[in-house]
């Protein structure tokens, strides 16, 4: 997922592989059985937690919204099939199990007896294939659409060839069939995203376009106010089955104002969290004064994201077509002096894979800060008399373009900097032979390395416009890598292919890893339940208040 600036980024799962490989096991079931946050405290019933955003969330329809802010409020409203636990492992949701036939392609799931709506409806089977199908219907334009296209008959459907896609089916009330054109050790993963979330076709079609401000989902949440630019109220869901789950009494989002502005309400108790928009949730310019504070320092919770920015270079446009000259770029930049300008609120990467993810390689082979050595690959590549390269970046306070300019400078580039809107930067991106080099950042939309290596880096994958693989790398040996863990059984055996596909990648250098952030929360004495999560960051649901 494209994250929304240079610290804005989903988080994702510190995870643990034992769980990760029990999920990919051919045929295995799962019951419901999530593991208890443990605390010597009991939760309180009540209350309102107090939180602020800039600007509004996108959309709360499950179909459209898919932005990082967004989701957080979603999961508030719908649920689906399966859901994050208390970490990076699924548990049911809505399902009480789960089976995978032995072919790998059919998964079939048994439905929550008394799941309600919050119109009062109760949850069928068949309002899952209405929600997918709705999700891969062209006229909606979601984006987490591609994602479904496995589904058995799905390109049909889209092609309107079909009424309905074939592989989803709702034999009984009580039972969901999803078939796969092929086996998909991803699947699973993809039924908690955003687009797999389940609504009621009646109130889709009362509402139309407007849905996203009359939702209505099975969630432990619902919306009661929403005054756009202003405030966004959520009150407890009667009818959801969660009811251990709904601490609060109502949630309460300000909308407008920026992060030095919600911190300064913070500090007057006015919030009870400090910023819940922009990671890594204090402004960069207070945290030293925030983590050396006696009265925060000890509400600051932490954790690492299984996100990452980097220095990506178009492998199709000069003088980045040069092997030499990306190896060089990727010997010159300083990833120590970064981390000192973002005060340790990040750790420098060596490869694509973030620190939390399945099959991160602690012995990959990368490149360390050797000013001489990019000089002497300039030198070799024809550009002794160094070179000049237009760099685009987002325009941002953050000092790192200017860091990266100043380290390529020091052997021979003349980074010329393009501070461009965010919507101007990723639409430039992703455009064939557009943007020389650029900045750009990754968050997962799951905790599987394909999410990064398959869409980043996969030749295969590459367009004309939206294009994913900002680098426009193609090398087919990794593709062939990349195809063959796509569809491999052996959870051990898919990572080992993963790994040797990075290591090409990096070897390669389309891109400059250059760090992973943490996200923090700063929040009151008297909010419970913030460990931040390492999917969803905030599970604001689970929260609960003792002033």
């Amino acid at each position: 997922m494209k994250v929304l600036s240079f610290l804005r980024t989903l988080v994702f799962p510190g995870t643990i592989l034992g769980l990760w490989l029990l999920l990919l096991t051919t045929g295995q079931s799962a019951t419901a059985s999530s593991p208890a946050a443990t605390s010597t405290v009991q939760p309180r019933r009540g209350g309102t937690l107090r939180l602020a955003l800039p600007a509004d969330v996108s959309s709360l329809d499950p179909a459209r919204g898919f932005d990082t802010i967004s989701f957080q409020f979603l999961l508030l409203l719908y649920q689906g099939l399966v859901e994050y636990g208390d970490g990076a492992e699924l548990v049911p949701a809505l399902a009480t199990d789960w089976h995978l036939s032995t072919d790998r392609r059919t998964y079939t799931f048994h439905l929550r007896p008394g799941a309600r709506f919050s119109n009062g409806r109760a949850v069928v089977a068949a309002d899952f294939v209405y929600s997918m199908e709705r999700t891969l219907d062209p006229k909606i334009a979601a984006p987490t659409e591609s994602y479904f296209e496995e589904i058995a008959g799905a390109p049909e459907f889209r092609a309107g060839k079909t009424p309905h896609v074939r592989g989803l089916r709702a034999p009984a009330p009580e039972t969901l069939e999803i078939e796969l054109a092929a086996p998909d050790p991803t699947f699973l993963f993809i039924l908690t995203l955003p687009g797999a979330l389940v609504v009621p076709q009646e109130a889709v079609a009362q509402f139309g376009a407007n849905f996203t401000a009359h939702p209505v989902g099975s969630g432990p949440y619902i919306l009661t106010e929403w005054q756009r630019g202003t405030v966004m109220r959520f009150a407890r869901n009667p009818l959801s089955p969660q009811t251990n789950r709904q601490h609060l009494d109502a949630i309460e989002v300000r909308v407008g104002g920026d992060r030095t502005l919600h911190l300064m309400m913070f500090e007057q108790g006015e919030l009870d969290i400090a910023e819940v928009d922009d990671f890594p949730g204090i402004p960069i310019p207070d945290f030293l004064r925030i983590e050396q504070s006696p009265r925060w320092h000890l509400l600051i919770e932490r954790i690492p994201t299984g996100s990452a920015n980097y220095l990506s270079m178009n492998t199709e446009m000069p003088p980045f077509d040069n092997l030499k000259v990306r190896q060089a770029v990727n010997y010159a930049i300083n990833k120590e002096k970064l981390i000192r300008l973002l005060h340790g609120m990040a750790a420098t990467a060596a490869g694509i894979l973030p620190v939390t993810m399945p099959g991160f390689n602690t012995n990959l082979q990368s490149y360390p800060y050797d000013p001489a050595k990019a000089r002497q690959l300039l030198a070799e590549s024809g550009f002794a008399g160094g070179l000049t390269v237009e760099l685009w970046c987002e325009v941002d306070p953050s000092p790192i373009p200017a860091s990266l300019q100043y380290d390529l400078k020091q052997v021979g580039i003349n980074a010329q900097l393009n501070p461009v809107t965010f919507p101007t930067l990723l639409h430039s991106q992703e455009q064939r032979k557009t943007a020389q080099c650029c900045t750009s950042a990754w968050s997962q939309d799951y905790p599987d390395p394909s999410d990064f290596l398959d869409v980043m880096f996969n030749g295969n994958r590459i367009t004309e416009s939206g294009c994913q693989n900002t680098s426009f790398y193609n090398n087919p040996q990794v593709n062939q890598l990349l195809a063959a863990a796509a569809t491999c059984p052996d959870p051990s055996q898919r990572l080992h292919l993963y790994q040797q596909a990075e290591q090409i990648i990096v070897t390669d250098a389309p891109c400059v890893p250059l760090y992973q952030p943490y996200s923090y929360a700063l929040h009151q004495p008297w909010v419970h339940g913030v460990a931040l999560h390492p999917v969803v960051y905030f599970r604001f649901e689970r929260m609960w208040l003792d002033r």
